[in-house]
């Protein structure tokens, strides 16, 4: 079983601010360990290199019927899922932190596919409008630069993010549409029921083929995890 490392802290430190249908070919069966690094997540009750582009190739985003963001290679072996919000500080620092290595190493060469889920906390005003916006944007093909730039600029900025439309030249008609549709409602709220039902209270909050890890890895880390499910393959 693999786990996260987490560094031995000298004070004690209280987080109290960051943290669907399934993908229907991919059944995660959180049976993995579960690995409480809440030191590096945030709670859903409590208040450089050359990277791949998305976008062309096995880089081509796709909207599963879930509702989830798929990344990379769609028979890839390795199945990343993440749980994520947008004004969390943690799943910011995953983007910046870890995605270059991700795309080059993992998803470009097809041995890694992403998959993303908004998760919304009750505590940000805007959170559940970002992961409408997300849905929407995926729609058109840029769900995952929306991602991008909620992650950056929504704690920031604090404007709905429909404000986001013209930056990503999208049909501002069809976006609003979307963003209030009984489809995008039954899409986040089986979202909802789907993390509910892993026990999911934390972002960011990982499954990796199954196994369930909370919180922010370490680039190390989760490079290792991935070179040995290859490795065992």
């Amino acid at each position: 079983m693999h786990r996260f490392l987490l560094p031995l802290l000298a004070l004690a430190i209280l987080l109290t601010g960051c943290a669907p249908l399934p993908p229907r070919e991919d059944a995660v069966n959180g049976t993995g360990a579960v690995v409480p690094t809440e030191e590096r997540s945030e709670d859903a009750e409590t208040e450089v290199n050359a990277v791949p582009k998305i976008g062309t190739g096995a880089l081509t985003e796709r909207l599963l019927p879930s509702g989830v963001i798929e990344i990379g290679n769609p028979d890839a072996p390795i199945v990343l899922l993440q749980f994520t919000e947008h004004h969390c500080r943690y799943c910011r620092d995953f983007q910046r932190e870890h995605m270059t290595m991700l795309l080059k190493d993992f998803i470009a060469p097809g041995h890694v596919r992403l998959h993303v889920v908004s998760f919304p906390l009750a505590k940000y005003p805007l959170s559940e409008s970002a992961a409408r916006a997300v849905h929407c944007a995926a729609r058109a093909g840029k769900g995952w630069k929306m991602h991008e730039l909620l992650l950056e600029r929504i704690s920031t900025d604090r404007i709905e993010p429909i404000e986001y439309v013209e930056d990503l030249e999208m049909d501002a008609t069809a976006f609003r549409t979307c963003l209030t549709d009984a489809e995008t409602d039954v899409i986040l709220a089986e979202q909802k029921a789907w993390a509910e039902s892993l026990d999911v209270s934390l972002v960011p909050t990982f499954f990796i083929n199954g196994e369930k890890h909370v919180g922010l890895p370490y680039e190390a880390d989760l490079r290792g995890m991935l070179k040995t499910i290859l490795e065992d393959m």
